[in-house]
């Protein structure tokens, strides 16, 4: 839901900032995975606001694009508050806004880049989260403390998150170039790779539909003088690239930008048939 927020954004501008703030906070709260939503799905949120008051600022004033971006984040805020609260109970006290969960994701991807050392991409379905599982069996044997061995849900996922970090930056440290070369597989990961090679080549087919019209939508809008309509939607594929980048680019997670490449591709399509019989000189002018 998130990634609708710059259509609404692009076509509307500040007017728009509101429902770009309710589609941003529901699809903050909306994750299925453990009982907290990811942190990190604000981010895009925050980056797409952030990016509208930089490319406004100026244009139009910060007093009147301060205005409704402060109803944004306001209206953001309202949505995500029960969430928070609801985190604060369960944690005894601790104040997480939606998740506290990063280094885990940032932990399989160490697991996985050895695992595919080991054994290759050509794995059976199942194989790779077996493997997570007993990597992570082992960290708590080796790092855990007995003490809090009686820990469950909520409290049990913020403890392992110390875990993960302590030995993700112990493997950092030991091979810095590692967590490089993870970065780099990500870049590529996040538009097409699964958990092995089968799913990573079912997902490659299902993927060229999606980009190739996503592509077609975004040369005609440059070739019709469209691009600045979109370019808050792009924004927001990049941003979402960037950050998965840094930590787990499968290919499940392209599917965020799902919304903003139908987007690109009917943007493009709308402007084609808007001027497909006029005069080519007539388009030189935006």
């Amino acid at each position: 839901m998130q990634s609708t927020c710059p259509s609404f954004i692009t076509l509307r501008q500040s007017s728009s900032l509101p429902p770009f703030s309710l589609l941003s906070s529901c699809g903050s709260i909306s994750s299925p995975s453990g009982i907290f939503a990811h942190r990190r799905n604000l981010r895009p949120s925050l980056g797409a606001a952030a990016a509208f008051l930089w490319l406004n600022g100026r244009r139009r004033g910060a007093r009147l694009v301060l205005r409704p971006l402060a109803v944004a984040l306001l209206v953001a805020g309202l949505l995500v508050a029960p969430w928070t609260y609801r985190n604060y109970v369960v944690t005894d006290g601790r104040f997480i806004p939606v998740q506290s969960l990063f280094w885990v994701f940032i932990w399989q991807k160490f697991v996985m880049s050895e695992l595919d050392m080991r054994e290759g991409w050509h794995r059976p379905p199942g194989r790779t989260l077996a493997y997570f599982v007993s990597r992570q069996q082992d960290l708590v044997r080796s790092h855990g403390d007995p003490d809090t061995s009686h820990l469950t849900g909520p409290k049990r996922e913020l403890h392992n998150e110390t875990l993960y970090k302590r030995q993700v930056l112990e493997w950092i440290q030991e091979d810095p170039s590692a967590y490089a070369r993870n970065i780099l597989s990500n870049m590529w990961g996040f538009w097409v790779r699964a958990e092995n090679l089968q799913k990573t080549l079912l997902m490659a087919a299902m993927q060229t539909v999606l980009l190739g019209a996503a592509m077609v939508g975004l040369w005609l809008a440059v070739q019709y003088h469209q691009l600045r309509k979109l370019r808050f939607g792009l924004l927001l594929i990049l941003v979402l690239w960037a950050e998965h980048s840094l930590v787990l680019g499968w290919g499940r997670f392209s599917l965020d930008t799902v919304p903003v490449l139908a987007v690109l591709f009917g943007a493009g399509v709308d402007a084609w048939l808007r001027n497909k019989n006029q005069p080519r000189f007539d388009l030189a002018t935006p």
